[in-house]
């Protein structure tokens, strides 16, 4: 065999090698392109569900806030629950303890332990902003 066809049958055996890398990178770029895509598109979703909270949790201590400057409250004894927590469609929502929605988490209540299930049918109050926020921060809302 000749030499140089032996090295132009190497170069182009080199050459399909690195086409060959080079469409594999490509093509995990790409996807890893698209997963991040994904990513934003979760996190925004996160931010959206976070200013949920953070209006329904800012109104309440609002409520909260009143209720202590109100001069019947006064050395009067440890308040009433404010929150409740029942399910709605299948999912977790805060109520007031009057019972006016205030607002729906995307946790499903199927997800949580059968005896946390059950209370939340029933209804959970809280007498505390502080008390709702721990509660929910357990059920993963």
């Amino acid at each position: 065999m000749d030499v140089p066809k032996i090295l132009i049958a190497l170069c182009g055996l080199i050459l399909l090698i690195c086409l060959t890398l080079s469409i594999t990178t490509l093509s995990s770029l790409r996807n890893a392109i698209a997963e991040n895509g994904l990513i934003v598109e979760e996190a925004e979703e996160l931010i959206d569900q976070l200013d949920g909270y953070v209006d329904v949790f800012s109104q309440a201590a609002k409520d909260e806030a009143d209720l202590e400057n109100a001069d019947i409250l006064v050395d009067a004894p440890q308040k009433e629950s404010q929150f409740m927590i029942k399910e709605i469609n299948g999912k977790i929502a805060i109520y007031t303890a009057q019972g006016q929605f205030l607002f729906e988490s995307d946790t499903h209540v199927s997800t949580l332990p059968a005896k946390e299930r059950e209370e939340i049918r029933q209804g959970i109050l809280c007498s505390t902003l502080e008390e709702l926020l721990l509660r929910m921060q357990d059920y993963g809302s």
